[in-house]
């Protein structure tokens, strides 16, 4: 595991600005050119030991290591242990065996659908003649051998269309799922819920088949009453018009449940799929829902309260997302300060470079960007493809990993990336703008620019050395160098009196450091105004 700190100057001007940042852990790569790995992801405590692990799907993974998309797409599921060592090296895989067996499908985190204490990942996907649901126990001695498999003749289904957890709406114990089943050819769609103690399948709604917008997800407990709730986007077709209705179902021991609240109801208006759980983003106790996406009307968000209404609490100005894989919105507590946090991204962002966003939560939730996260280099990979939030090297901050799969066509084939970025104390509501983070400075940071020597350092002789080149500089007193672990403690502080007009150099040791990757952070009160990464070796 490599560890991070932050040093910062502080320069005495008062501002309404925050600086953001979350340092790059590590990056997974796939194994060979053309592999995407990233294509699907989630977080899931998959061996039992209290900690979030990451799983990736590689899509186009096979044995013989040659990219060839026509008769090797047999998928690879791989596992990324969590840890206080958690890094990019592979833990754990579940390969293909045969064409298209782990190639042509989703990952999902689907809850402990056996009772045991331990969460369970799910599979669906295609194959040539069928497609079906894998889902494999979590156990602290993994397998590699799916522990249940539903399977559908395309005479029944020809895919399968947004599989989510629910939670235990029926109160038993065992989580359960909802999926749906398309059939186009027979102009059929049915929505259903997969049982997870009885394993049987029931059939909410069946339907005329509209665009792929219809699903069921699992939405936490909204209502306060112990007992998670779920909600179905139904989109169908009623004659010549093509007709929506979102509904909360409250958990209730009936299965399913027979109390529902319609939400939103209209006649030929496009909505958004993913929808979901928000978790807590206002801190009072009670799960959270974005529960619309529509036209350029942004995103519609729910309180949780135990009288839940039609009308939502929050309305998201900008729709600023595509995500395909997963929910549009994720959720995780990224600065530790007991509110959910809420991160999305567009993978088609500037030419499907893509990017990745960051709203923290609070009892006034704006809506204002807090942290963006540009694409790193590469041509049209789609960074922010699917992404999943845990605490992935167990240090008390939720993290966020953001895939980057694949950029086609032929011969710009890459691997697939998958990018860790570390949960930080220091992530603050900006309210006032939108602040790039500490991997892309801001457009003006010339004339607050550095240089910083040597680069890597050696872990021999940690000095790091500082020269101040912008002219911003000449007009500030009174900086303060300060050292920042990882989770926001301060490790150390350095006073420099006076203006940098004659001396523009700065030299400091990091005491104890250990070898990984570290950040130099120049703010004027609390505007971050450049940053620049080093290395100790």
């Amino acid at each position: 595991m490599r560890q991070l700190f932050c040093i910062t100057v502080l320069i005495s001007v008062s501002l309404l600005y925050a600086v953001n940042c979350m340092p790059l852990l590590t990056t997974m790569t796939g194994e060979f050119g053309g592999a995407a790995l990233g294509r699907s992801m989630c977080n899931i405590d998959f061996n039992g030991d209290g900690i979030q692990d990451l799983v990736a799907l590689e899509k186009h993974w096979n044995p013989d290591g040659v990219f060839d998309l026509s008769y090797k797409m047999f998928g690879r599921i791989n596992f990324y242990w969590g840890g206080s060592d958690f890094d990019n090296n592979l833990d754990f895989s579940i390969p293909g065996t045969y064409n298209r067996q782990y190639g042509l499908g989703f990952l999902r985190n689907v809850g402990d659908i056996n009772n045991d204490g331990i969460e369970d990942l799910c599979y669906y996907g295609s194959e040539s003649e069928q497609v079906k649901i894998c889902i494999f126990y979590g156990n602290q001695i993994p397998k590699t051998e799916p522990d249940v498999v539903l399977t559908f003749s395309h005479s029944i289904a020809y895919a399968i269309g947004n599989l989510w957890a629910l939670g235990d709406v029926n109160n038993d114990g065992h989580a359960d799922i909802g999926y749906t089943l398309i059939n186009p050819v027979r102009d059929i769609a049915t929505m259903r819920i997969f049982d997870g103690s009885s394993h049987n399948s029931i059939i909410l709604y069946s339907f005329q088949w509209g665009p792929n917008a219809s699903g069921l997800t699992g939405i936490g407990d909204i209502n306060n009453d112990g007992i998670d709730d779920y909600l179905s986007s139904h989109v169908f077709r009623q004659g010549e018009n093509t007709c929506t209705r979102v509904t909360v179902h409250f958990g209730s021991n009936e299965f399913p449940s027979s109390d529902s609240l319609t939400i939103y109801s209209g006649i030929n208006t496009v909505i958004n799929s993913c929808l979901g759980p928000l978790g807590d983003v206002n801190g009072d106790g009670i799960d959270d829902f974005v529960g619309l996406i529509y036209g350029s009307g942004g995103y519609k968000i729910w309180y949780g309260n135990s009288n839940i209404s039609a009308n939502w609490d929050v309305e998201f100005p900008e729709h600023i997302s595509y995500t395909n894989d997963g929910y549009t919105l994720i959720h995780g507590d990224f600065n530790g300060d007991g509110y959910s946090d809420i991160a999305t991204s567009n993978s088609n962002y500037y030419g499907a470079d893509g990017r990745a966003y960051i709203w923290l939560g609070g009892q006034n939730l704006n809506g204002i960007v807090d942290l963006v996260f540009p694409a790193p280099p590469g041509v049209s990979e789609r960074f922010g493809w699917a992404k999943a939030a845990g605490d992935f090297n167990n240090d008390g901050y939720c993290d966020l990993a953001v895939s980057q799969p694949y950029s086609h066509p032929a011969p710009l084939w890459t691997p697939g990336k998958i990018h860790i970025y570390l949960g930080n104390a220091e992530l603050t509501d900006t309210t006032v703008g939108v602040q790039d983070d500490c991997v892309a400075p801001s457009s003006n940071s010339n004339i607050w620019e550095i240089n910083l020597y040597p680069n890597p350092i050696s872990q021999l002789e940690t000095t790091v050395n500082i020269i101040f080149i912008g002219n911003g500089y000449e007009k500030e007193r009174d900086l303060n160098i300060e050292i920042y672990n990882i989770k926001g403690q301060k490790l150390s502080a350095h006073k420099f009196n006076g203006t940098l007009a004659n001396s523009k150099n700065w030299s400091g040791t990091l005491t104890n450091a250990e070898s990984g990757v570290y950040f130099v952070k120049i703010c004027s009160g609390d505007k971050m105004l450049v940053t620049k990464r080093f290395t100790i070796q």
